[in-house]
């Protein structure tokens, strides 16, 4: 994989919105597990220290990293960190927001927009991370994804904008850029939706705005690197459905993650000076500490993103925190 097939993202939301049964789902698409574990049932691959366990709530952000191809064939390594929803273990948000190219926002359709949902929005913006928003709890008795848009929609502004639509009774999904085989109810949906798409895509390169205010139309790879480059700069904030006990919505999310999601070549961050961190594999090494843990088989862990270069075991690296060199040394 190269760094361009990288996706880094942190997910977020009000405790019990889905996030760590969404890490579970993807950690099986990308081959990390080979069945779903459960909160419930304490053998999540997340939540795995006793306390998480006797508890059945994330306490600590944790990454997983994993490999697959899309529907469409595309290879695409992803990296999801699972965050807490209590806000009493607020900082391993940040620090894993700090970390992360995008954040995904997770809803579930049955309990709306709660406190730790806007508080995970409000921590995005302070962070001016770029966005996605997903919805859970589909299956659940009275839950409307339609209904969920429009109250994100009216709560966070037209920005956010669904790029999949579930068809009645979750019997299969719409890829609204796509458009193909929608239901006659879904249709003015489905295309109010590409509509607003299409806007925020044209707005993004002044040869595709022009092109569209000329009443032409734009090709599907326009409207998908406009789509991407909104999205990267926070201007557009996707919608996604999933089921992820059911595996409904995840091979659809991760097709939109590797078509829309930002790489850490096109996430801008900077280093403690304020200066853009070159994300090439040739650049120098930067790297951050974002988690320190114990592990009572492994030892003392740290948990670093390499922000630009590479790190090798027994590579020699400068500590700014130390203001001294010194090599690494049990990297995994």
């Amino acid at each position: 994989m190269s760094v361009a097939d990288i996706r880094n993202m942190v997910l977020l939301g009000h405790i019990g919105s889905g996030k760590t049964t969404f890490c579970e789902a993807l950690a099986l698409k990308t081959g990390v597990i080979n069945k779903l574990g459960s909160v419930e049932a304490g053998n999540s691959l997340s939540d795995f220290t006793p306390e998480e366990v006797q508890r059945k709530t994330t306490m600590y952000a944790k990454p997983l990293s994993g490999d697959c191809k899309t529907k469409s064939g595309k290879p695409v390594s992803l990296t999801v960190i699972d965050t807490p929803g209590v806000d009493d273990f607020a900082g391993h948000v940040i620090t894993a927001l700090k970390v992360s190219d995008i954040a995904v926002i997770m809803v579930d359709a049955s309990s709306g927009i709660q406190v730790g949902t806007n508080k995970a929005w409000r921590r995005c913006v302070n962070e001016a991370s770029p966005r996605a928003i997903v919805v859970t709890g589909l299956d659940k008795e009275n839950a409307s994804y339609e209904k969920t848009v429009s109250a994100i929609r009216e709560v966070w502004g037209n920005s956010c904008i669904p790029f999949v639509y579930p068809k009645a009774g979750l019997e299969g999904l719409i890829d609204v850029l796509a458009s193909k085989d929608i239901p006659e109810e879904l249709a003015g949906s489905v295309e109010e939706a590409k509509g607003e798409i299409v806007e925020f895509a044209a707005e993004t390169d002044d040869s595709l705005l022009e092109k569209y205010l000329g009443g032409e139309e734009l090709a599907p790879d326009e409207i998908a690197s406009g789509a991407k480059a909104a999205i990267c700069d926070g201007r557009l904030i996707p919608i996604f459905p999933v089921v992820p006990t059911k595996g409904i919505g995840i091979d659809e999310f991760v097709e939109n993650v590797q078509r829309l999601f930002p790489s850490p070549l096109e996430r801008q961050h900077k280093d403690a000076e304020g200066n853009v961190i070159d994300a090439s594999e040739n650049a120098p090494f930067t790297g951050l500490v974002w988690r320190v843990a114990t592990d009572p088989y492994a030892g003392k862990l740290a948990y670093l993103r390499v922000f630009g270069g590479t790190l090798n075991a027994d590579d020699e690296v400068f500590n700014s925190a130390k203001d001294a060199k010194e090599r690494l040394s049990g990297i995994s």
